[in-house]
């Protein structure tokens, strides 16, 4: 076991409010409490820390403040599949996410459907901190913070 513990490393391009960009990984817990499997990277920003470590090619270690960050892009690999949780209803829905800098992003965001908690903007509203937007090569975790509009597409 190496200083992180066990984990499970992701690539990850950061995008920081004011525009900039940080490259590196960071570290998933290899089991959640939950669900069988790996962490994702979803739910490791949505966690309740306000920072997180990310470890750049050089080897240094930057700690990021979430509430700094409108963007994080992975790859979607980093999100298993949840082969052993039962069968939930998901709806998939296709949107434009217009974020801060003029960013405006296509993909599709997956709505678990709740019977308290149907509509897109019950997802929307909801009290995590990011939410993922997929695309056909990649996940987008989308601060809500940083989230203009969502539009629907037809």
């Amino acid at each position: 076991m190496g200083e992180w513990g066990e984990t499970k490393q992701a690539t990850v391009s950061v995008r920081l409010t004011d525009g900039s960009v940080l490259e590196g990984t960071i570290h998933l817990l290899d089991r959640v409490a939950h669900r069988t499997g790996p962490e994702n990277p979803l739910e490791f920003m949505n966690r309740d820390e306000w920072f997180f470590a990310l470890v750049a090619e050089d080897h240094s270690v930057h700690f990021v403040g979430k509430e700094q960050v409108a963007l994080l892009e992975c790859a979607l690999s980093a999100f298993p599949p949840e082969q052993d949780e039962p069968r939930r209803r998901r709806v998939e829905l296709d949107v434009v996410v217009a974020g801060s800098e003029s960013v405006t992003m296509h993909g599709q965001i997956r709505l678990e459907y709740h019977p308290t908690r149907p509509r897109a903007l019950d997802f929307l509203n909801s009290p995590s901190h990011f939410f993922a937007l997929f695309q056909p090569d990649q996940a987008c975790l989308i601060s809500r913070r940083c989230t203009k509009l969502v539009r629907p597409q037809d």
